[in-house]
């Protein structure tokens, strides 16, 4: 997104103008994209300290979708629905809802926005100070992610400390991640690892299985556990070791067991199925998550899965 600078911006600092510009944007986090080389001002990359020029160019990183952007009243509020499972002075601990995205994303030229309020607004409404955490004012204090239509345990950082080893943790995978899940089909094996590379498809609306030593891909391990065999249905643990987007989905789409009501996963018969079950989202939820926090303590988070996913087990076959 390209913005121009008049006459109340010129001599401006980048840093400062583009906060003036941005009052939702911190200066520590427009200072982050600059270093980042992000931002630019006539095609060059600048430091944080540049002196503005009248006229000059300054392209910025697209703004993701924020509350204000909303183009028509929600149509799903769930902020009521979000149970605090733990709260300290540095991070907060969640059962997110289905049907609640975590945080807003970045939308495509012609694509709707999402109209309903998102984890953010409920994190920021219930802790104002956590509006300027982090390094991206859209998501502020959001160190990992559940897909929209998967509910359970999330935790968001308080403080920069927080945020900062939180995300730490993730990235050295030191993170306890359990989900359950309802797959289609009866699954052999009692346990087993899932390890396909996955990389995003050229249209970017799911990630797709490559095989091994595929450039383009990210390696990504999953293990499940069966928890109870149906006929039809096999229910599961499933231990992330990684963290790709869908990964979960992905990999049991892949491994030929898609996940009970996964339409983007799933294959024509798994979708004919879904219908019938008509249970509105998909049955996953993540029901463990094990961090440590700041004073080197373990912690770890259960959740059982909600009422209408129990209700679903009582009924399959």
């Amino acid at each position: 997104m390209d913005y121009f600078v008049d006459e109340t911006g010129v001599g401006d600092r980048l840093d400062s103008w583009l906060t003036k510009l941005s009052p939702e944007w911190s200066r520590s986090q427009v200072a982050k994209l600059i270093k980042a080389g992000t931002v630019k001002v006539d095609g060059a990359v600048v430091t944080v300290h540049y002196a503005l020029r009248l006229g000059q160019k300054v392209t910025v990183p697209e703004w993701r979708q924020t509350a204000r952007d909303f183009v028509a009243r929600p149509r799903l509020d769930l902020r009521d629905k979000v149970v605090v499972l733990a709260e300290t002075k540095d991070y907060v601990v969640v059962e997110k809802p289905a049907g609640m995205i975590v945080h807003y994303p970045i939308c495509k030229p012609g694509q709707e926005p999402e109209r309903n309020p998102a984890l953010v607004d409920w994190l920021v409404e219930h802790y104002p100070g956590a509006s300027k955490i982090g390094d991206d004012p859209s998501r502020p204090g959001i160190v990992h992610r559940l897909d929209k239509q998967v509910s359970g345990v999330i935790v968001m950082a308080l403080t920069e400390d927080s945020f900062a080893d939180l995300k730490r943790q993730f990235k050295k995978r030191l993170v306890e991640k359990r989900y359950q899940a309802l797959v289609h089909g009866a699954i052999i094996k009692d346990s087993d690892v899932i390890n396909f590379p996955l990389v995003r498809s050229t249209d970017g609306s799911k990630m797709a299985a490559k095989p091994f030593g595929d450039e383009t891909s990210k390696i990504a391990i999953s293990e499940f556990t069966v928890l109870q065999r149906f006929i039809n249905y096999t229910f599961l643990e499933v231990l992330l070791k990684t963290g790709r987007t869908h990964q979960i989905r992905a990999h049991l789409a892949a491994y030929g067991h898609p996940v009970v009501g996964d339409s983007i996963y799933g294959t024509a018969t798994t979708r004919r199925q879904d219908a019938k079950l008509a249970l509105g989202r998909v049955f996953l939820a993540s029901c463990v998550l094990g961090f440590t926090d700041l004073n080197g303590e373990p912690q770890r988070f259960e959740r059982d899965i909600p009422k209408n996913l129990k209700t679903l087990l009582s009924k399959v076959k």
